[in-house]
């Protein structure tokens, strides 16, 4: 990888490792994917407080695992 170049999550990949560690409920799955795809960071928060009211672990999980840069379309470089 070239300095100044970003890494993105797949989408596929995240939601695998997601159902892997946190089941398979479409629960989280929907609000893990609705943050992921929110473009405000507002919209962002406020899927991700969904998520922290449902489970605390999968809401620690997305945050410290994963740099949101790398998953939250709204935190991605608007640089090609």
């Amino acid at each position: 990888m070239r300095a100044g170049e970003e890494n993105r999550i797949c989408l596929r990949h995240l939601c695998q490792n997601f159902k892997k560690f946190f089941g398979g409920g479409t629960l989280l799955r929907d609000l893990m994917m609705g943050a992921t795809k929110a473009t405000y960071e507002e919209a962002w928060e406020n899927k991700m407080a969904l998520i922290k009211e449902v489970s605390e672990k999968a809401y620690d999980w997305l945050l410290t695992t994963i740099p949101k840069n790398a998953w939250c379309k709204h935190a991605f470089s608007h640089y090609p």
